[in-house]
């Protein structure tokens, strides 16, 4: 197996454990510790990403800002540049019919959900709420339907009514659901409508630090360094190991961006999981799953950016992340003497980074990356 190869066995590795069953804010020290060491080792450039940066104006106030205080500045996915960024791919009204359908194949589940969201008391016999609780428990996993043996054994037991009476109080529930969707269609409509506005509220929630895995992509320079006259910051994943648990936890959440079109996104599998907490591990890990790597695919158009990010949810602290992993700047030759460059170096000198200058070779074909001698 080449280093290549043994890199994406490693980010497999990598995606199956931050995108699993157990959720991140649960990692432990032992656990944070194991994905960060992958997570170098999957990174090229021996765990080195870097941004490109203008050194002109506003831009660069904020740049400097954050180098010298040392920290990321992560931005919400709606105030990026791509206007379909952290968002599903998937057609309105066929998402609609077909969460629509789910809520009216599977009655008995959707009503306990609206029950669980409000509290409601339903207001029948054999103590109320908890022996409504019990026969929907009871709930069959395939046919969505109560399990009526089940339900009146389990209703028999805790209750000491005869058997016929717990059938009798489970026909009772289910004329209960009927009628409460025949009364109420407009909860199933709404319910699935709701969920058309999750892009909108994914972006606004989803903060994102990208980074490029290559320091030389002239188009980046061109794009992203106020054309070719800016800088660029090398980001070193080693440096992550003597941060801070709750930081280090945090910026293990680094991914490499896929860039593929997007199939269509189906909410029923995640509907399935809110009506069914007992789900099992691998179904709730699959949809888990295809939320999440659609949330980091984007359009092949953007491919050579070649970009990997720190994806995060619900960030505090003013969107900044602190976490002074620079180690090295490299400068556009065309700014070296301008102010804002003398500001950089000096920075760099403060902080032990090494500064690279990117300058054309002799004959104006291509672009070279020398150290700065003093």
């Amino acid at each position: 197996m080449n280093d290549k190869e043994q890199r994406e066995k490693l980010y497999k590795e990598h995606l199956d454990e931050i995108f699993g069953i157990k959720p991140v804010d649960e990692f432990t020290q032992e656990d944070v510790d194991r994905c960060l060491e992958r997570l170098i080792r999957c990174i090229p450039n021996d765990g080195k990403l870097y941004k490109y940066r203008s050194i002109e104006d506003t831009q660069f106030s904020y740049a400097f800002d954050a180098l010298s205080k040392g920290y990321l500045w992560m931005a919400s996915a709606d105030t990026l540049n791509d206007d379909l960024e952290a968002t599903l791919q998937y057609d309105p009204e066929k998402s609609v019919k077909e969460l629509r359908d789910y809520v009216y194949s599977h009655p008995v589940e959707f009503v306990k959900f609206i029950f669980e969201l409000s509290n409601i008391n339903i207001g029948y016999d054999y103590n109320d709420y908890q022996a409504y609780e019990i026969v929907m428990q009871c709930i069959d996993r395939e046919s969505g339907e109560i399990n009526e043996d089940i339900a009146a054994g389990t209703l028999v037991e805790k209750f000491h009514i005869a058997f016929e009476k717990a059938v009798d109080y489970i026909n009772q529930v289910n004329l209960f659901v009927s009628d409460m969707l025949a009364r109420n269609e407009h909860l199933a409509k709404t319910f699935a409508k709701s969920h058309l506005r999750l892009n909108e509220n994914m972006r606004k929630m989803s903060y994102i630090y990208s980074m490029s895995e290559l320091f030389d992509l002239d188009n980046m320079w061109s794009l992203y360094a106020n054309n070719n006259k800016g800088f660029c910051v090398e980001y070193d994943y080693h440096k992550v190991r003597n941060l801070d648990f709750e930081t280090q936890r945090r910026l293990i959440n680094t991914v490499r961006v896929i860039y593929s079109e997007k199939s269509d996104y189906s909410f029923v599998p995640t509907v399935k999981i809110a009506f069914n907490k007992h789900i099992d591990d691998d179904e709730s890990l699959q949809a888990n799953r295809t939320t999440l790597l659609q949330l980091i695919t984007k359009s092949k158009s953007w491919e050579a950016e070649k970009e990997w990010r720190i994806f995060l949810c619900n960030l505090d602290n003013d969107n900044k992340l602190f976490a002074d992993i620079v180690s090295a700047i490299i400068i556009d030759e065309r700014v070296i003497k301008t102010k804002n460059a003398q500001k950089l170096i000096n920075l760099c000198k403060q902080k032990g980074w090494s500064i690279k200058i990117r300058k054309k070779n002799y004959v104006g074909t291509k672009h070279e990356y020398v150290e700065l001698k003093d």
